[in-house]
């Protein structure tokens, strides 16, 4: 009886011990690094006013730019693409978990997050989206968010107020990270005229390569777009930005502090 006993106590012990490793991120596996450098960073994005400034000022622009679309005569149906993640909502809270924990980012993190389903909206996105609908100009999402994350970001979107959009709508990624495709896939159906992100490549591939002085040419180039065709809201905590970082196989997570030979005197 004893026997039998401990090899249900075994079978039992070994099956909770298999469900907690599958609910639960193996942190300790991961390597630790110093976050500091991200602290002001996501202080400034959590903290300062200017920071609500800057989101209230692009989306202002944006409503003009709206009312301007609602009055041209269109062969399609205008829309206005956005980005998802620090567009219109804020996941600091992430980039916190991040310093406070010691960890860099990974995609089972990252994932981990977006499930939570917590992320809150930024200063006036929610007013605009409304806005560029009632005035009958459709509301695109293009996200590097990955497509399973889909179910949980639509909750989540739902849940802090943003208006439903067909499910057509929200365009995650299937394969890499270039949302070229996606954009020309829109364009069959849609007159895509004004583009809304926090990073460049959120608006064309004329800003995907960063080799030309860090994609100041490729910006200058363009300066006339930017508050027309493009609204870029600041985002200092990540992005393709870093790419000069990440060039000699950095991670950018992981920053030395002999990395401050990238700055300019």
């Amino acid at each position: 009886m004893n026997r039998i006993f401990n090899l249900r106590t075994g079978i039992i012990a070994s099956a909770f011990l298999m469900l907690l490793s599958c609910n639960t991120s193996n942190e300790s596996t991961i390597t630790k690094c110093n976050q500091d450098h991200a602290i002001q960073a996501t202080y400034w994005y959590q903290s300062a006013a200017e920071n609500a400034a800057l989101y209230h000022q692009g989306f202002n622009i944006a409503k003009d730019r709206i009312d301007e679309i609602a009055k041209m005569k269109h062969t399609k149906t205008p829309a206005v693409v956005l980005d998802i993640d620090e567009t219109i909502i804020d996941n600091s809270f992430f980039q916190v978990e991040s310093i406070r924990k010691g960890l860099p980012y990974s995609d089972e993190r990252w994932s981990d997050w977006v499930k939570k389903e917590v992320a809150k909206p930024v200063p006036g996105a929610v007013r605009f989206i409304e806005y560029a609908l009632e005035k009958n100009v459709s509301v695109i999402y293009i996200t590097n968010r990955d497509e399973s994350l889909r179910e949980s970001t639509l909750r989540n979107l739902t849940a802090i107020g943003f208006p439903e959009i067909p499910n057509e709508n929200y365009l995650f990624k299937t394969t890499g990270s270039d949302k070229t495709e996606r954009r020309a896939m829109m364009a069959e159906k849609y007159e895509l005229l004004l583009f809304m992100g926090d990073n460049l490549s959120d608006f064309s591939a004329v800003f995907d390569d960063r080799s030309d002085n860090n994609g100041f040419g490729a910006v200058e180039e363009n300066r006339d777009q930017f508050g027309r065709n493009f609204i870029v809201f600041a985002n200092p905590t990540y992005g393709d930005w870093q790419k000069k970082l990440l060039k000699d196989g950095n991670n950018v997570d992981c920053i030395d502090k002999k990395m401050v030979n990238i700055l300019k005197n």
